[in-house]
């Protein structure tokens, strides 16, 4: 396991469980958030991960059009270097493992509006844990849900703090699912 070494720049630290061997090319393989139980990248037993939200959890936006949210646990990221060399340090570049829903509202009612709550049903599961596998490229399929009742096919935004949208006035809420192909 590696650890943040330096916020800024992206520079993690760690140590490995047994030296490289200095002739052999490496594929890397960097997941977030860090679970002990994920022993390979093509994970689709054991070590599940939450996406948007567990399926009786609510996501929290503070604030109209806030996206500070969409970050941390819920919202999994994965990155991986191909064929490096042993004395080479890898770069990844990580990618978000969830879609993000952005929610536009518009308040076309003479009286003042404020959001609460933002409820998005899908056709199939979109928010829970899932064994995700993140060895090739990231499709709808590489996700496999922990279990039905794990899962959900609604996910809600609960909102605080919004602030009235006046007639004619907008605001965005924003909603991390699993990757899906909507009809």
């Amino acid at each position: 396991a590696f650890t943040v070494k330096e916020v800024e720049s992206g520079n993690f630290a760690g140590n490995l469980c047994e030296p490289l061997d200095p002739e052999e090319e490496y594929d890397w393989y960097a997941f977030y958030p860090y679970d002990s139980h994920i022993k390979t990248p093509a994970n689709t037993s054991t070590g599940y991960m939450p996406v948007g939200s567990k399926s009786n959890e609510n996501q929290t936006q503070t604030g109209n059009s806030s996206m500070a949210h969409i970050a941390g646990a819920n919202y999994p990221l994965a990155g991986k270097a191909v064929a490096v060399p042993a004395g080479d340090t890898p770069n990844i570049t990580m990618s978000h493992l969830s879609s993000l829903l952005a929610i536009n509202v518009t308040n076309n009612n003479d009286e003042p509006l404020t959001v609460t709550e933002v409820v998005f049903t899908a056709p199939v599961d979109i928010i829970g844990t899932y064994y995700i596998n993140f060895a090739g490229e990231i499709t709808p399929d590489s996700f496999k849900n922990s279990g039905s009742s794990y899962v959900s096919n609604t996910a809600t935004l609960t909102v605080k703090n919004g602030t009235a949208l006046a007639k004619g006035d907008y605001a965005k809420f924003y909603l991390a699912v699993r990757p899906f192909t909507a009809e």
